[in-house]
């Protein structure tokens, strides 16, 4: 005891101190905060005009005031949302850090410019910092602008079974498809592209084609679409007529093609029949038997439709021409005295959108998925 006493009353003895009657508290540690992004990707709805908060958070309470420098990264847009604080010129803004703060934010809004202008990113990094700051995890944010406008519209599918197959959708800003590209892969791949043009009331007037520069030519009567022209592979014209009733129904197609001799015959034509529904029923083609009659040459059926909207409705791809709004669960194809039955099984999103389709028939099982806007 007397030479605790003793070392305590000398201070030679530093590592006693701890035992000298009085209690010694331990001095906390500083740490240095570390600054991220709370969330790396963000969906935000064009029609959302409340906004929403971008958060930055930091792992320990900020011991100094400071600030965080903010930028677009380079070469993306931005005229589509507003920053709040405001975006400068190159596309930065800085955010406060005050002290003990853990949390700071921005709000992006987005301008809905009621177009179909499709989905845009916008990503945000961290870029520099002041203040007992430091660069954590999580340096980036994206933000997915929604088209509103555009939302629920197809994007693509995919379809896997005897092959592979992908076709992809784009559509302009006022909404009308604009393009559809494709990809094959049987025993060879192949690939192409469909544009679409209208005319100022927003009617198909020509679909261009590649590859082999093909192209479809479309003109009108009574203001109904009535005339498709196109070159076959040979370089000989076809021309198919349509029969579309006032209520837009299509009823009939004839087909035409031009002979050796210069003057164009009709060939062959096409017979279709609804439900109440408006869904195409049946579709019956009849071709041209010497010498002067036709014979059915290739007739499918549709059944048991559900009440489900069909993202591909319209006949080829062709604007106008719509004919199956709705999903059906059954085709019969009788072809060459031949009969095909397929059967349709369908998955759907929370939206109640088609997300796929197992097609089961002669070949086997074929699935198709489905993406959308």
């Amino acid at each position: 005891m007397n030479k605790l006493l003793a070392a305590c009353s000398t201070g030679m003895l530093l590592a006693s101190l701890f035992s000298c009657g009085e209690r010694q508290d331990t001095l906390p540690i500083e740490k240095t905060a570390s600054v991220g992004f709370a969330q790396p990707n963000i969906n935000l709805y064009e029609n959302a005009s409340e906004g929403i908060d971008v958060n930055v958070q930091l792992t320990v309470p900020a011991s100094k005031a400071g600030s965080i420098d903010i930028q677009v990264i380079d070469g993306q847009p931005t005229h589509r949302i507003m920053t709040d604080p405001p975006l400068s010129e190159n596309g930065k803004l800085t955010l406060p850090v005050a002290v003990g703060s853990t949390e700071v934010s921005f709000k992006v809004v987005p301008v809905d410019d009621h177009l179909f202008n499709g989905n845009q990113e916008a990503t945000f990094q961290i870029l520099a910092l002041t203040g007992d700051l430091e660069k954590g995890s999580n340096l980036f944010a994206t933000v997915l602008l929604i088209d509103n406008e555009l939302s629920g519209s197809l994007r693509y599918f995919e379809s896997d079974g005897m092959g592979f197959h992908r076709q992809s959708y784009e559509y302009s800003h006022l909404g009308n498809l604009n393009k559809i590209g494709w990809l094959s892969i049987r025993n060879l791949t192949t690939e192409g592209e469909y544009r679409y043009v209208y005319d100022d009331f927003g009617r198909i007037i020509r679909i261009n084609g590649e590859p082999g520069n093909y192209r479809q030519i479309f003109s009108y009567e009574n203001g109904k679409l009535k005339r498709n022209e196109r070159l076959d592979s040979s370089g000989t014209l076809e021309v198919d007529e349509y029969n579309v009733e006032d209520d837009g129904i299509l009823t009939g197609i004839q087909h035409y093609r031009r002979l050796p001799d210069g003057t164009t015959a009709m060939n062959a034509y096409t017979v279709f029949t609804y439900f109440s529904s408006g869904s195409v029923h049946t579709i019956t083609t009849y071709a041209f038997e010497a010498p002067v009659t036709y014979a059915v040459t290739k007739k499918i059926t549709y059944t048991d439709y559900l009440q489900k909207t069909n993202p591909l409705a319209h006949f080829q791809d062709i604007p106008g021409l719509l004919i199956q709004p709705l999903l059906p669960q059954k085709m019969i194809i009788e072809e060459h005295g031949t009969t095909f039955t397929y059967q349709f099984e369908y998955e759907f999103t929370d939206s109640d959108l088609v997300r796929q389709r197992r097609t089961r028939g002669p070949s086997g099982l074929e699935t198709t998925n489905y993406f959308y806007y």
